[in-house]
């Protein structure tokens, strides 16, 4: 049994355990989201930071009372890590399936012309839809106009009321990056 348990330690500490190193330092950050003074439940946050590869993602959707307690994903090896990335970070917000619709050329490759036709109608009423619960403006983190500082060993929160006018602001639906 004690062999086990010290070759399980030595394994642990040849091969690494907790946090890889290339992930920046984490922080708690609770983002908490309403509209009309309601819960914005099953909202997708994103947390973008220029200090986190590629291969993770700082993301995750609003429970019922609003609010999320954010996590970080390593894509490649499946695994979470509690908080987001210390610094400064831009918010995109987006309901459920804001963009569940791909973008049309990739989505349109081998259609003919009445299904490219469908598809951009279908499309266009999709992002119309929720545009009036979500702001497209707060859908893409790289150009939401929400930014926050997340500070190292203190809990952070954040409060957005998606009614907010200064959210409210017109933006291309080409620019907005796919999730």
């Amino acid at each position: 049994m004690q062999r086990h348990l010290f070759s399980s330690l030595l394994l642990c500490t040849l091969i690494g355990c907790g946090t890889p190193a290339d992930l920046p330092p984490l922080a708690a950050l609770k983002i908490s989201v309403t509209k009309n003074g309601s819960p914005a439940e099953g909202c997708i946050v994103t947390v973008h930071s220029d200090s986190l590869p590629n291969q993770y993602g700082c993301y995750g959707i609003l429970d019922s009372s609003g609010s999320i307690s954010c996590v970080t994903y390593e894509h490649t090896a499946k695994r979470k890590y509690s908080g987001a990335p210390v610094g400064k970070v831009k918010i995109g917000i987006r309901r459920e399936g804001n963009f569940g619709l791909d973008y049309p050329r990739k989505a349109t490759a081998g259609m003919n012309r009445e299904q490219s036709d469908q598809y951009a109608t279908e499309r266009a009423k999709k992002v119309a839809e929720n545009e009036k619960y979500a702001p497209m403006s707060l859908g893409d983190p790289l150009l939401s106009p929400i930014e926050f500082e997340i500070v190292a060993k203190q809990p952070n929160e954040l409060t957005i009321e998606l009614d907010d006018p200064k959210w409210d602001i017109k933006i291309d639906p080409r620019r907005l990056q796919k999730y």
